[in-house]
């Protein structure tokens, strides 16, 4: 081989090698430029998802405090009704308070027409008033007590289907 070939040979061979290292260059910075793209982005759909669980947290919390308020509202309304119930049917029971109540009386089927009858009396479709007895009261109002507990219960539930229905929460079985 002469020695121009040689020379070629080594300029070929300086000239790849120098390619080659700029063409590594090339491909490290391309390389790093995309891994730092990727590390943007990643810590953007990092801090998207933290802000977006952060915003879930918060709403989850006051909601569960304003669950928790009204299960206190409901509760101590519930202890009040309760309590003022009971203190009436003692009340009635002891004779320190009366009901009485309107009643329209019907005559007797069974009553003579020939008789003698006073004119207008209570069973002449008269309107009047009667006074239950303790025992006939307190039953009273232990059934209006049971209807203002479900009436409350009432106004519980749809104060929390409200709550929940405002927190976008299906509560739907």
């Amino acid at each position: 081989m002469n020695f121009a070939t040689v020379r070629l040979l080594a300029v070929a061979a300086v000239a790849a090698a120098a390619a080659w290292a700029w063409q590594a260059n090339r491909y490290d910075k391309t390389i790093a430029q995309m891994q730092r793209d990727h590390a943007i982005e990643r810590q953007a759909a990092v801090d998207t998802v933290v802000t977006a669980l952060q915003a879930a947290i918060d709403k989850h919390r006051r909601l569960t405090e304003q669950l928790d308020a009204l299960d206190r509202t409901h509760f101590s309304e519930m202890q009040r009704a309760n309590a003022e119930n009971t203190r009436l049917q003692r009340a009635l029971a002891a004779g320190d308070v009366r009901m009485s109540v309107r009643a329209r009386c019907q005559p007797d089927a069974g009553a003579g027409a020939g008789e003698n009858q006073p004119g207008l009396g209570l069973g002449d479709g008269a309107t009047g008033r009667c006074e239950l007895s303790g025992e006939d009261a307190a039953d009273l109002v232990d059934l209006f007590a049971g209807a203002e507990r479900d009436a409350e219960k009432l106004r519980y539930l749809q104060g929390r289907e409200k709550a929940l229905e405002g927190a976008g929460r299906c509560v739907q079985p």
